[in-house]
């Protein structure tokens, strides 16, 4: 699989999550924790994914924890497709 159809499924991915949750497709490239959980399902899966080094937060403070839109999306389309860290 080329990167370009990586991507393109990714995008329509993102498309079909937007839509569920009733929000426009483009929106902050940044993804709260809660958020990031609310994609993966469960906090065990993104702290797996985390230790696997699937996903790695760009901020970590004390009560904000942000992780890019685009890893996590990565996350979602790698589990997806029958992939566990």
């Amino acid at each position: 699989m080329t990167d370009q159809e990586i991507t393109a499924r990714l995008s329509a991915l993102e498309k079909r999550i937007a839509k569920m949750e009733k929000r426009q497709p483009d929106a902050e490239p940044f993804l709260r924790r809660t958020e990031a959980i609310r994609l993966l399902k469960t906090r065990s899966v993104l702290e797996a994914c985390e230790r696997a080094e699937w996903l790695k937060a760009t901020t970590r403070q004390r009560r904000l924890v942000l992780y890019k839109r685009q890893d996590v999306m990565a996350c979602v389309y790698r589990l997806s497709v029958g992939e566990y860290p």
